[in-house]
C-alpha cells in the first residue's frame, strides 16, 4: 500500500526546490516550467541552472523526484506540472489542459501512484 501523502509531500517539496532553480536566485522566473514544456516540449522540464553551480548534496532528493516525473507518461506528467507549478485554480488547470476535472483528478491520482513506484525503486520512498 502506498501513502500517497507522503509522495505529495515529496512532490510540493520537489515543487518548491523547482521554483528556485528555475529563477536562477533572482526571485522571479523568466518563464515557468510549464511554458518551458509548452514551449520545447517534455524535455524542457528537467531544471537548469545558468551559473554552472553543482547541485547540492540535499538536491538529491528533488533531483529524484524530477527524474521519477521524467518517467512518467505525457499527459500524467503535464498534470502533476500543472498541479504542482502552474498557477490557477484546479478548473483552469483542467481547462488548461483540456481534460474534465474527472480526468484532472484520476490522471493525478494515477502519477501519484506511478511515482510512488518510481522513487521506491530509487530507494527516496518507501512503501508501507
Amino acid at each position: 500500500m502506498h501513502d500517497l501523502q507522503e509522495v505529495q509531500a515529496l512532490l510540493a517539496r520537489w515543487a518548491r526546490w523547482a521554483a528556485m532553480r528555475a529563477d536562477s536566485g533572482l526571485g522571479f522566473a523568466r518563464i515557468t516550467q510549464l511554458g518551458r514544456i509548452i514551449e520545447q516540449g517534455p524535455a524542457a522540464a528537467a531544471i537548469r541552472t545558468t551559473h554552472g553551480q553543482r547541485p547540492t548534496p540535499a538536491a538529491a532528493v528533488e533531483e529524484a523526484v524530477e527524474q521519477a516525473i521524467g518517467l512518467l507518461p505525457d499527459d500524467l506528467r503535464r498534470v502533476i506540472l500543472a498541479v504542482y507549478l502552474a498557477p490557477g485554480s484546479t478548473k483552469q488547470k483542467a481547462h488548461d489542459l483540456n481534460v474534465s476535472a474527472t480526468r484532472y483528478f484520476d490522471n493525478q491520482k494515477h502519477a501519484h501512484y506511478f511515482l510512488a513506484g518510481a522513487l521506491a525503486a530509487a530507494g527516496v520512498y518507501r512503501a508501507r
